[in-house]
């Protein structure tokens, strides 16, 4: 069960960057090239925690997400109109990596080291949901759900046995992908009503038909 699980989570993960990536190339979409270089750096942190801790097969989930971010940081980079990066906005999130391999370095704690990286990626998952609600054009919807269902099969993955820490990441990851998904939803309700509200006002200035 784990092992499907596993694979599950894995193919979610990494089938969600087809449409992003898709979006990416194409201009359609137009992800922040600071977000996705924190979380570059800050998967590289995490799954080295999660291969200390020995999760097993939940360990295949932010694998795949490390590969992800990383190539989707490249094409961001190198592809998109994205101004680039703010180093300013830029240092903090990085200096949390370095904190968090301090940390390790000092108290062996993968579950310290997972903490404060997810509190990294929520610095970045800010910065997307925000996006995700003021132009939900920029986003791609379909890769976020995916994300969030591969992080509902991260936590079966990590079965019954596994070290408490490792439910904090697939739990996190699901809770972040559906922010996504509902600020894009409720985004695009928000600029699609101005837009009913001319069409119903098209309709009503219309010439009527003669009684």
């Amino acid at each position: 069960m784990t092992t499907w699980a596993a694979w599950a989570a894995a193919a979610l993960s990494l089938g969600g960057y087809i449409p992003y990536l898709h979006g990416v190339l194409f201009g359609r979409t137009s992800p922040s090239v600071m977000a996705w270089m924190i979380w570059s750096a800050e998967y590289a942190v995490l799954f080295a925690a999660l291969v200390w801790q020995d999760p097993g097969p939940a360990l295949w989930l932010p694998g795949a997400q490390l590969a992800g971010t990383f190539i989707t940081f490249i094409c961001a980079l190198v592809m998109h109109r994205d101004p680039g990066l703010d180093w300013r906005r830029a240092g903090p999130p990085l200096a949390f990596c370095f904190a968090a391999l301090v940390a390790w370095a000092n108290f062996r704690s993968p579950v310290v080291v997972v903490l404060i990286i997810l509190a990294v990626e929520g610095y970045g998952m800010r910065i997307t949901i925000a996006r995700a609600w003021r132009w939900p054009q920029t986003e791609t919807s379909w890769a976020w759900v995916m994300w969030a269902w591969a992080g509902v099969a991260g936590l079966f993955a990590a079965g019954w046995s596994a070290p408490w820490g490792a439910y904090i990441y697939p739990v996190y990851f699901t809770v972040m992908g559906s922010a996504v998904v509902i600020a894009f939803s409720t985004g695009s309700r928000r600029l699609a009503g101005p837009l009913l509200t001319g069409t119903r006002r098209a309709h009503r200035t219309r010439p009527g038909h003669p009684a």
